[in-house]
């Protein structure tokens, strides 16, 4: 998708990246990855992260 030179890229968290916490979670709640499956969603995030610096492409 990056490569294709969209405009926007759009990554949605869940339960599985923040982990065991208690109250409201947003942007900036840190992740405590209790389970394989949310440590790969969180490297999809990171990685995201990276393919899109240095190019017009937002990530939200």
């Amino acid at each position: 998708m990056v490569a294709s030179g969209v405009g926007k890229l759009v990554v949605l968290r869940s339960m599985h990246e923040v982990g065991f916490h208690e109250g409201s979670i947003n942007e900036n709640t840190p992740c405590n990855l209790l389970s394989l499956y949310g440590v790969a969603k969180n490297v999809l995030r990171q990685m995201a992260e990276l393919l899109v610096t240095g190019t017009e492409i937002k990530l939200q």
